[in-house]
């Protein structure tokens, strides 16, 4: 069914397909949470021609089965993001969390020396009851060492009925907001220097339909999700076109149109 919609939509002329879901790393199959059929969908999509982009988002942990498929095939995108939510693994605990910091650090150290270019995006929750000063300190750490080009970042909100919504230990709404603002300027300060290191780097993109407001250029998305701007002719829209990334700003990054294109 998802194979056959794949075909209908790059048929359609779509050029970027996006597989996503809840925990796609875990359990995929009847039996066994490492049932090898939890890489069977992009395995198979590496099999045919590669006619569009795969671009994979993932939960907690990959099968090793998944992990050699991403970081092998032709059609999968350098850009997976998952979601870590805290870096300290008794916040995890309280909110019950499959996997802890050593596992997660494993698997994106892993995922970043198999994947030139990785583009690395994360969910992070702050203020979740029961998260210390210490918690916090340990996610920000964690956060600063990996290998992230950006983060999300989301305050906690109680939502009625849920079993972290009965936790003790509330968190002042002051510290969440001071919490939330020195994670989102990490993860400005991170995505500003890896879009520094694409600068000279030669990257097909996808060429969105909308000019950037901003500057009224081309917009396109890179495979490992970085938004570049460039100048060029109209017609450019929905279709792959070649560009050398020129430079950065913390808004903008900037890229220059190969000429045979052009």
């Amino acid at each position: 069914m998802v194979l056959e919609q794949v075909e209908t939509l790059v048929a359609a002329g779509y050029r970027e397909i996006t597989l996503t879901g809840v925990d796609i790393g875990t359990t995929a199959g009847p039996g066994s949470p490492h049932d090898p059929r939890r890489a069977d969908l992009p395995h198979r999509r590496h099999a045919r021609p590669p006619v569009a982009q795969a671009l994979v988002g993932a939960a907690a942990y990959f099968t090793r089965e998944l992990r050699e498929v991403v970081s092998g095939s032709p059609v999968v995108a350098p850009h997976l993001h998952l979601p870590l939510q805290s870096g300290s693994d008794r916040v995890l605990r309280l909110m019950r969390r499959p996997y802890n910091t050593r596992m997660y650090r494993a698997l994106v150290e892993s995922l970043a020396g198999a994947i030139p270019d990785l583009g690395l995006g994360t969910d992070l929750i702050v203020g979740h009851p029961g998260e210390r000063d210490e918690d916090f300190e340990a996610t920000f750490d964690l956060v600063r060492e990996l290998p992230c080009s950006y983060l999300h970042v989301f305050a906690y909100s109680d939502r009625k009925g849920t079993e972290a919504g009965r936790l003790p230990e509330r968190v002042p709404s002051r510290a969440i907001r001071e919490r939330s603002r020195r994670l989102r300027e990490l993860g400005r300060e991170k995505n500003l220097v890896f879009r520094r290191g694409m600068i000279g780097r030669r990257r097909e993109v996808l060429v969105l339909a909308e000019r950037d407001r901003d500057t009224g250029l081309h917009s396109g998305l890179t495979s490992n999700y970085v938004e570049v701007v460039f100048d060029g002719p109209d017609g450019l829209a929905r279709r792959f076109a070649p560009v050398t990334i020129t430079g950065v700003t913390a808004e903008h990054t900037f890229a220059a149109l190969e000429e045979a294109t052009a």
